[in-house]
């Protein structure tokens, strides 16, 4: 990060990309003591209407005039952060509790002040900065909650290329594009940082809390900052704060979410997919990658050291054979609150499982090892098809103990299939699907006895298929679309693999994250619509038994409007699993008994949901997801 006398040359060349520049940014006008006066005047300016200054907006410079100064937040959430929240133990790998010396735990360290630390909410939004508000006044009378105490612009947001770069965001003919685009991925890790203004890297490590940020469709990187304590949030801390940003030449567009973890040998890294790219990269395969958070502190990123990647082989780059891996789903096998096994899915439907473990019983000792790490099996555990064509998996898969071998070791990989990212996506009428597919024996320290490579069209007799039936609510007080199950209740058995449900609506996909609350399983579709006054499209807000994609074993929501969700909540007797959505819903968060349902016109769905009690209710993170 530079200081405040440091500018790099890339948003150098930004900035004189600006419309409306006085004179060309070259040697003549840095000769010339007037032609840089102005054009140093126009990018004060410039930097200035960047900054929230709206002084020359439609007048001046004549920079775009604009609804708000805070740029649009689109598939980025915000997220809050207070006090310490990871719940660390004090056992190895992790710092512990000693008996006499110093106490280097996170229990310990999360009783320090930190713990009553400003509240911020941090945000990325499409103005290319990653913002912090403060939710709560400095001092009683301060009056200034939400005020910005943080803006963070990746250096690959910049471009001097025309309709890119910050320059563009001034020019009046500006059409959205987007810039800083991925919701912040927050966590209290144990690593080595910066630590003074001139960035000199701690001699050892120390507990932080830090921030790990991405573009999605607004570029190719990954940064990290240090947000342990906003006190120190200027700009002449900018080094302090700034860890490290990532590129690599194989990491795409960066749509994948990271998850922090600490790994089993020892260190906090960052595990995410390398996104989505295409032919002109030099490589289009599905790729893992394993970024360790104490990587590239000395300006330079090693292969094997500072990170791993793990390569797929999936695909090529030849012309419509260019492929990704979406958002990972991290799992602690062995309930040491370390990462062993991963699971996603690229875009030609390929469900890949990652082991982290790469398990170890010849030395008296069963245990993961701190190398060694794989792709299990060398195959992915299935490829999700229609029959003809492969499915892309753009979601991260949800992961579950197989609800129908209670007490065993098989875990249940849950996902859906289809993609919303190019304009041809719009247009696509394909058939996708939702799954449910067995890791067999996973929990057993990672050596799973899976039937990998699986093609569930063509092994149809190991997967249970679920028909879903669309009808008009017959209920008193009940209006709109309804969907049901048309297939007897059936329960997986030793032989079969998994269920699916092919979705029935042309052009209808899941492109959103599923959620298990209990053994109900919940997701969400979206079916394009082009039309005037169609918010975009529609879509289903689905549920169904997480088992075996059938018949929740009870009501789950109120169709019926009476305030109470009951049998008089079924269809043709039995409970119905998807109402209608006249907008595109997005992902669905869950508190209590509310389900909340973003959609495409702003409104926030609640509906009331029925899935009785047990461990699964409410968060499962991914440190929590095997702990039932």
């Amino acid at each position: 990060a530079p200081s405040t006398d440091e500018v790099p040359q890339a948003l150098v060349d930004d900035l004189c990309a600006g419309p409306g520049i006085p004179n060309a940014c070259d040697a003549t006008t840095a000769a010339d003591t007037t032609l840089k006066g102005e054009n140093q005047s126009y990018i004060t300016d410039l930097v200035n209407y960047l900054r929230g200054d709206r002084t020359n907006e439609g007048t001046g410079r004549n920079f775009r005039t604009r609804t708000h100064v805070l740029g649009d937040l689109v598939n980025a959430s915000p997220v809050y952060v207070s006090g310490p929240a990871s719940n660390w133990p004090s056992q190895a790998p992790f710092p512990i509790i000693p008996v006499t010396g110093t106490d280097n735990s996170y229990a310990t360290w999360s009783n320090t002040s930190v713990k009553n630390r400003t509240t911020i909410v941090y945000a990325a939004s499409n103005d290319g900065m990653l913002h912090g508000f403060r939710t709560t006044e400095s001092s009683s009378g301060a009056g200034d909650a939400g005020e910005e105490v943080l803006a963070y612009i990746p250096t690959q947001a910049f471009s001097d290329a025309n309709n890119a770069g910050l320059h563009y965001l001034a020019d009046s003919t500006y059409s959205h594009r987007f810039y800083n685009d991925l919701t912040p991925t927050i966590a209290d890790v144990y690593v080595k940082h910066r630590d003074d203004t001139s960035g000199t890297i701690t001699s050892s490590e120390e507990w932080r809390t830090m921030l790990i940020g991405g573009q999605r469709a607004g570029g190719r990187s990954l940064y990290m900052l240090d947000i342990t304590d906003p006190t120190d949030f200027t700009a002449a801390n900018a080094k302090e704060l700034v860890e490290w940003e990532f590129t690599h030449a194989d990491l795409g567009y960066s749509f994948s979410k990271p998850t922090i973890a600490m790994m089993n040998n020892g260190k906090f890294a960052a595990i995410f997919g390398n996104g989505y790219s295409d032919e002109t990269d030099s490589s289009c395969t599905a790729k893992l990658f394993i970024v360790f958070l104490d990587g590239g502190q000395d300006g330079t990123w090693t292969a094997g050291t500072d990170y791993l990647v793990l390569d797929t082989g999936a695909g090529s780059t030849t012309d419509g054979d260019c492929n990704g891996l979406s958002t990972p789903a991290v799992v602690d096998l062995d309930r040491n609150r370390t990462a062993d096994r991963v699971y996603a899915g690229d875009l030609q439907g390929n469900l890949w499982a990652f082991d982290l473990c790469n398990y170890d019983d010849t030395t008296g000792v069963e245990a993961c090892t701190n190398s060694g790490w794989a792709i299990a099996n060398s195959s992915p555990i299935m490829t999700a098809n229609d029959g003809t064509n492969p499915q892309p998996i753009t979601v991260q898969p949800v992961v579950s103990r197989d609800p129908a071998s209670a007490g065993g070791d098989d875990l249940l990989i849950v996902f859906g299939t289809g993609q919303y990212l190019t304009n041809a996506d719009k247009t696509d009428t394909s058939v996708q699907t939702m799954y449910g597919v067995r890791d067999y024996d996973a929990l057993a320290n990672g050596r799973a006895n899976n039937d990998y490579g699986l093609d569930p069209r063509a092994n149809a007799d190991k997967f249970i298929e679920q028909d879903i039936v669309e009808q008009t609510c017959p209920e008193p007080n009940c209006t709109g679309l309804v969907r049901t199950i048309d297939t007897p209740e059936e329960t997986m058995s030793g032989p079969d693999n998994g269920w699916l449900i092919d979705l029935p609506t042309s052009g209808e996909r899941v492109v959103s994250n599923p959620k298990i609350r209990n053994n109900i399983l919940f997701f969400n579709t979206l079916i394009p619509d082009n039309t005037v006054c169609s918010a975009g499209g529609s879509g289903w807000l689905m549920s169904v038994n997480l088992q075996n994609g059938g018949i929740p074993p009870k009501e789950v929501f109120d169709i019926n409007n009476d305030g109470v969700i009951d049998v008089a909540d079924r269809v043709n007797d039995d409970p119905p699993v998807g109402v209608k959505l006249q907008a595109i819903p997005a992902e669905s968060t869950f508190l209590g008994d509310k389900q909340y349902t973003p959609d495409s016109t702003g409104t926030i769905n609640v509906r009331d949901v029925n899935i009785g009690k047990s461990q699964r209710e409410g968060r499962m993170g991914w440190r929590e997801m095997l702990v039932e």
